[in-house]
């Protein structure tokens, strides 16, 4: 009974182990659009593109002109911000 006891426990620990070392190779971009005169820009689509890949994650600013993308796995990226009617 107590081998059993101590399996799960190992077994336990490998799975929270891999949960911690799988969140730590993803970040997050925070950050604001703004036009050429420096106002700030709401509801601005923002596309973030992976060089490697060209995977793609798109999110829009709020009210204050401020995005959070979450999710961003370790690697480079090119980063597009637009507005309708600018």
């Amino acid at each position: 009974m107590c081998f059993k006891k101590l399996v799960l426990f190992i077994a336990c620990m490998f799975l929270f182990g891999v949960e911690v070392a799988s969140a730590q190779n993803f970040g997050t971009l925070r950050g604001s659009v703004k036009d050429p005169s420096g106002a700030l820009l709401p509801e601005a689509g923002v596309t973030l593109k992976a060089v490697a890949s060209s995977r793609t994650q798109t999110t829009r600013t709020n009210a204050k002109g401020e995005f959070i993308i979450n999710g961003i796995a370790i690697g480079q990226y090119t980063q597009f911000a637009a507005r309708h009617g600018i």
